[in-house]
C-alpha cells in the first residue's frame, strides 16, 4: 500500500507522463535566443489542432518588435492549413518573446511533417541580429 505522499507523487507523475505523450516539444538554441516548438504528437482527423512556436531572447538580447517576424510553412499532404504565411497580427511579440500559433486540421491519417522558415530579429542596445531558421515538426493524425 502506498503512503499518502507516495500516492500523490504517483498521480503527479502520471499527469506529467500523460502530457508528455500528447505534446512534442522541439528546441533549437543559439547564443542569443532559444526557439521552442510545442506541437501535438497526435491529432484526430477532422479535429482542429495547434502548434505553437516561441522565440525567447537570451542574456542582453531582446526581440526586435519592429522587425517583420514571419513564419512561412509548406503544408504536408492531408492537412488543411488556413494560412501558410503567418505575420503581422498572427505574431504575438514583445521584447521578451515572439509567439506564433499554427492552427491546422488533418484531413487523413498518417504522419504529417510540417516544414517552414521562421524569420525574426533579436537585438542588444548596440546591434541587431536578423535570423532565418528552418523549422519542422511531425504530428501523426489518427
Amino acid at each position: 500500500m502506498l503512503s499518502h505522499k507516495a500516492a500523490a507523487w504517483s498521480v503527479s507523475l502520471l499527469a506529467v507522463c500523460a502530457w508528455a505523450c500528447t505534446c512534442v516539444s522541439e528546441a533549437q538554441a543559439a547564443d542569443n535566443y532559444a526557439l521552442v516548438i510545442d506541437a501535438p504528437r497526435d491529432a484526430k482527423v477532422g479535429q482542429a489542432s495547434q502548434a505553437v512556436l516561441r522565440v525567447t531572447p537570451k542574456g542582453k538580447y531582446k526581440m526586435n518588435t519592429r522587425y517583420p517576424t514571419a513564419l512561412v510553412l509548406t503544408p504536408p499532404a492531408g492537412v488543411d492549413l488556413p494560412k501558410t504565411k503567418l505575420k503581422g497580427e498572427d505574431v504575438k511579440i514583445s521584447e521578451q518573446e515572439a509567439r506564433i500559433e499554427v492552427r491546422f486540421t488533418a484531413t487523413d491519417a498518417g504522419p504529417k511533417v510540417f516544414a517552414g522558415e521562421l524569420k525574426f530579429s533579436v537585438c542588444t542596445a548596440q546591434a541587431c541580429d536578423i535570423k532565418k531558421e528552418k523549422v519542422s515538426w511531425t504530428t501523426t493524425a489518427k
